[in-house]
């Protein structure tokens, strides 16, 4: 490998994603400048974003376009296609650059080995889970196929984690998954994905709303099981009480899922009140929810989502927005009954019960906001960074021990 003479550390990523709208990779990246290391990305393109961009401070290499993840087979070649492609880009990048770490954010798992030929000259390789793909795969996929892969997928998460020198996890519930599993708990490093406070900087201070005219916000990933058809089932029912209710979606739809949707919207009579928008940026998600009055995270029970810890969860706390989100496992890892509404998980008479019980009253609302924000203090993103930034220049310096 070529040598670098710059002084900077350098630390490559790869991420089967977009660059910069993933939120975890773009927060991790911009901690890692703002600590002095020189960042560099490789992943997925769209027709609309340059093939090598630089980022305010990061170089961003897209490679390959395809964007389908619903049909499993289809999804399985994406991930074959961008691994030949990343092994090559990652070749090349490496005899330009002496990287200190690489770190891959999965899914897949199995990203870890296009970074075989730099392990091999003693590059630290984090894997960075963002899920856990045996849970994720039961509850996306259904089918024989699905079933058939388990077997394959367990092995698979098993030689990428041996493989890692670290690995990263993102909730509670995963942490114990891996432990369950064998991982060595000195291995493991718990990175929550708390709310970036550069976008999410300017908190709601005013908690009224037109009881007749209740504003209800979800943002993110729009798939069965988010469990967006609960929460339309519930406003169903409230909507002759609360006639100009309006429930706002925006994300990245499951196109089955979405037709589905419209149609659950169009029978219930609910065309004035249910409106599905397109994903946009994070900080214009801030903005919307200075006209929004609560977020609702109704996320269905199941193996993966009763692990898993949710994102905009952290972003409405931190701009004060109440939430009311289904009680499952993971979200009672952070946050208590004091802190936001819960109501039952799949069940949207008692949602819609839960809402208009918020709705009437109203007084709380204040006191909620107020300590799930101080329960958030402990868990925020500035303290995330700290933990993060420390694992990379551990594993950074044990590069260093090795090369000297």
């Amino acid at each position: 490998m070529k040598p670098n003479n710059s002084n900077t550390k350098k630390v490559l990523m790869l991420v089967l994603s977009h660059y910069p709208s993933d939120p975890r990779v773009r927060r991790e990246a911009e901690a890692l400048v703002n600590n002095g290391y020189r960042v560099d990305i490789v992943c997925m393109s769209s027709r609309n974003e340059l093939p090598e961009e630089n980022f305010e401070g990061i170089r961003v290499f897209r490679i390959l376009h395809g964007h389908t993840k619903e049909n499993i087979l289809k999804y399985l070649l994406l991930t074959i296609r961008f691994f030949i492609k990343a092994a090559a880009k990652i070749n090349r990048l490496s005899r330009e650059n002496e990287y200190s770490v690489i770190q891959i954010h999965n899914m897949p798992d199995y990203l870890v080995f296009t970074t075989i030929f730099q392990k091999l000259h003693g590059i630290p390789v984090i894997l960075d889970l963002h899920d856990i793909m045996k849970e994720l795969f039961k509850s996306r996929w259904n089918g024989g196929l699905q079933r058939f892969l388990l077997p394959f997928i367990g092995l698979t998460e098993k030689i990428s984690w041996a493989y890692a020198d670290s690995l990263i996890t993102t909730s509670y519930g995963f942490k114990q998954c891996l432990l369950d599993r064998g991982v060595k708990e000195e291995k493991i490093t718990l990175i929550l994905n708390t709310a970036d406070p550069h976008i999410f900087n300017k908190p709601k201070s005013d908690w009224s709303f037109k009881k007749g005219n209740p504003r209800f916000l979800y943002h993110g990933t729009v798939a069965e099981r988010f469990g967006i058809h609960v929460a339309i089932e519930a406003i169903k029912k409230l909507k002759d009480k609360y006639p100009d209710i309006r429930f706002d979606i925006y994300g990245n739809y499951q196109i089955d899922y979405k037709e589905k949707l419209l149609a659950l919207v169009q029978s219930s009579g609910l065309t004035a009140n249910v409106f599905f928008h397109e994903y946009v940026s994070l900080e214009e998600i801030s903005g919307i929810i200075h006209n929004t009055n609560f977020g609702l995270v109704p996320y269905v029970s199941d193996g993966f989502m009763d692990l898993a810890l949710s994102t905009k969860t952290f972003e409405y706390v931190i701009m004060k927005l109440p939430v009311i989100a289904s009680d499952i496992p993971s979200m009672r890892t952070i946050f208590n009954e004091k802190e936001i509404y819960y109501f039952k998980q799949n069940d949207p008479a008692h949602l819609a019960d839960t809402l208009d019980d918020i709705l009437s009253d109203g007084i709380h609302i204040k006191e909620k906001v107020a300590s799930a924000a101080e329960a958030y203090r402990h868990l925020s993103w500035s303290l995330m960074v700290k933990e993060y930034v420390k694992l990379i220049e551990k594993v950074s310096a044990k590069n260093e021990t090795v090369r000297a």
